[in-house]
């Protein structure tokens, strides 16, 4: 599909004259080519065109971003900060995410089909596309919403963590896409921050590790052949490169099959400066532990002793720089199951004589570094952590996620085998599986999973309406306690099922032992609403009332043309009373069950006008074709002489 025709079909309507005239931009750059050979004058046109169309998006997207912050701030404010609120303005942040992105695209296509015919270069678009442009808007609405859920106030810190042991998945995601699952798990997940005191900085969840491996890559080779004991080490810390807490890690692969061995990580603090003498053997682990209390120090005395002779024996250097953003999703004080995602992924070489480089920095994608020694991944990665040792089963809005076009799975991908493919490919005998499907795109058909509007602009989660829920000063009779209907996976079973009339009680007794996708919550349904179903079912009435007047007169005083019209309008009357009674029935089911389908009716009024016009062509035709006779109207026929 051509970009012009991809952005027509994918645009958010509300917002249809703030995207880039893209079609006006390639016709004007085209006929101008065709025209005359390019000349300076048309290169300050397209300039300035450029650089309007880039103001007005720009101006667009900061007016858009000041309104969700203000409203953010008034929930701020509120104490009762109310959930649909919040998941009005999440999804306000997924529609303009999406907007800069497919603005973004837009004039990087424009941009190079300038180039590409006019042999001009012109300066990059940037600024448009930035995956960590709205995330502190996420953050807010993270806290916000913890706030009105009651969540516990406890987090764990880095200092915290120690031994991992979790099942682990991998996945690809678009960029396309990265604040759409954002999103999702941010529906589902709140937000973990280390510092949740602190505004928010684009910084802190900046992670860089740096990789340890020889000259024969012997770690790479042993973990990409999934060796038992196989090893991964590396040097890794948080935000900006001043932070002097260095986390040694240790990464040991053990098959799934052995008793009592399971894939684990281990790790343990070190200060900046002693990272060069640990490295070298001169800082031992007895220096490290001698600060720590007692079970602490242990530990770590155990951890440090393994790493460091590993290191030593295997004669292990900085071989790799991982850089990358991440947004981790966790219950606070639960990390029995934990979703991360990673965006602005950049592989650095290091090549220093120190453990690490001095002029790498955070500044993604790293453009005052040689081009030979960065490579920027093209994707965000998804990874799920899930503590299976302890009991915790796999969610079903998880699997559901996993499942969808929005994610590519790459079974046991690693950034740092990836990463040394790409810098060493030369000197390695195996390369990953995975670098075939960079040549594909990964994109796919969109399904029902995700976040989606209606028609009236309602947001949607996974093809059904979001339950939310709304305060009410009183009880009220009208008050439904509604569960959303989980979605099918298959688009046939999907129709099949929307063919069939819809009972709550039905769904919930076939799933009464199941744990509901969302809580359940009290949807408060007007009074009014019901009324305004039955003003509407009684004027439909009354015109049949109407109709049936207009036919019996004709039957009962007419001739015998009139008598024919009188039936036809007789069956249009009763027709339209059953017809009336059907929509009432139905649009009460819709009002009752929160129905996310239309409430407006669109072929009743058409065909029932559609039937009075042919009642009234067929009266005329009679009529014209069988005249009265002479001094005889259709009530008085003339008498016989």
């Amino acid at each position: 599909m051509k970009f012009g025709s991809y952005l027509k079909a994918n645009l958010f309507a509300p917002w249809q004259n703030e995207y880039i005239q893209y079609d006006m931009l390639k016709l004007g750059l085209k006929s101008r080519q065709l025209d005359h050979a390019w000349n300076d004058k048309d290169e300050l046109w397209f300039t300035e065109t450029i650089a309007s169309e880039l103001a007005k998006v720009d101006a667009f997207i900061s007016r858009k971003r000041h309104e969700l912050e203000s409203r953010i701030q008034y929930c701020e404010q509120t104490n009762n900060a109310m959930n649909h609120a919040l998941i009005e303005i999440l999804y306000d942040t997924n529609d303009l995410s999406k907007f800069a992105r497919l603005n973004h695209t837009g004039f990087q296509k424009i941009v190079k089909k300038h180039d590409k015919w006019t042999h001009i270069t012109s300066s990059p678009i940037d600024g448009l596309d930035n995956n960590q442009r709205f995330d502190d808007l996420l953050i807010r609405i993270s806290q916000l919403r913890d706030r009105t859920t009651s969540a516990p106030a406890f987090v764990e810190t880095n200092e915290a963590v120690g031994d991992f042991e979790r099942a682990t998945e991998k996945y690809w995601v678009h960029p396309d896409n990265i604040t759409e699952v954002k999103a999702i798990l941010l529906y589902y997940l709140p937000v973990l921050r280390y510092n949740a005191d602190r505004p928010y900085d684009e910084a802190e969840t900046a992670i860089s590790s740096v990789y340890l491996d020889n000259r024969q890559f012997e770690l790479y080779t042993e973990r990409l052949q999934r060796d038992e004991g196989a090893e991964a080490i590396r040097l890794r810390w948080y935000g900006a490169e001043d932070n002097q807490d260095i986390y040694v890690e240790r990464k040991t692969h053990h098959a799934p099959w052995l008793p009592d061995q399971r894939s684990i990580k281990d790790r343990f603090r070190l200060d900046e400066c002693h990272v060069d003498a640990f490295l070298a053997g001169r800082h031992t682990p007895e220096m490290i532990a001698q600060h720590l209390k007692k079970k602490a120090a242990d530990k770590a005395l155990f951890t440090a002793k393994g790493i460091q002779q590993s290191i030593l024996e295997k004669n292990l250097r900085p071989t790799l720089r991982c850089f990358y953003h991440r947004l981790a999703f966790q219950k606070p004080g639960d990390a029995r199951l934990r979703v991360s995602l990673d965006t602005d992924l950049a592989f650095i070489r290091e090549n220093s004589q120190k453990w690490r480089r001095d002029d790498v920095g955070i500044k993604h994608p790293f453009h005052h570094l040689a081009q030979q020694d960065v490579e920027c991944f093209p994707y965000a990665i998804l990874e799920t952590k899930i503590q299976t040792h302890l009991g915790q089963q796999v969610p079903e809005w998880l699997t559901r996620l996993t499942t969808s076009h929005l994610v590519h799975p790459v079974p046991r991908f690693s950034k740092y085998l990836h990463g040394a493919s790409r810098f060493f490919h030369k000197e390695l005998a195996i390369l990953p599986w995975w670098l075939s499907e960079l040549r594909i795109d990964i994109r796919k058909p969109r399904d029902l999973i995700g976040l989606s509007r209606t028609v009236s602009l309602r947001p949607l989660l996974d093809g059904g309406l979001v339950a939310v829920d709304i305060p009410s000063t009183k009880q009220d009779s009208a008050m439904l306690e509604v569960k959303p209907l989980p979605p099918s996976r298959q688009s046939s079973t999907i129709h099949s099922k929307r063919k069939k009339r819809f009972s709550f009680r039905t769904w919930i007794r076939r799933n009464g032992n199941k744990k509901p996708l969302l809580p359940s919550v009290k949807v408060r349904v007007e009074p009014k609403t019901f009324f305004a179903n039955e003003r509407t079912f009684i004027s439909w009435l009354q015109f049949c009332a109407l109709i049936l007047t207009i036919s019996l007169s004709l039957i009962n005083f007419g001739d015998h043309v009139s008598q024919m019209c009188g039936g036809f309008f007789l069956i249009i009357s009763a027709l339209l009373a059953i017809y009336a009674l059907w929509r009432y029935q139905y649009r009460s089911w819709q009002i009752r069950t929160r129905s996310n389908s239309r409430y407006d009716d669109m072929y009743g009024p058409a065909i029932l006008c559609t039937l009075l016009v042919i009642a009234i062509i067929v009266n005329f035709s009679l009529r014209f074709n069988q005249p009265s006779s002479p001094g005889s109207t259709p009530y008085h026929p003339a008498e016989n002489r």
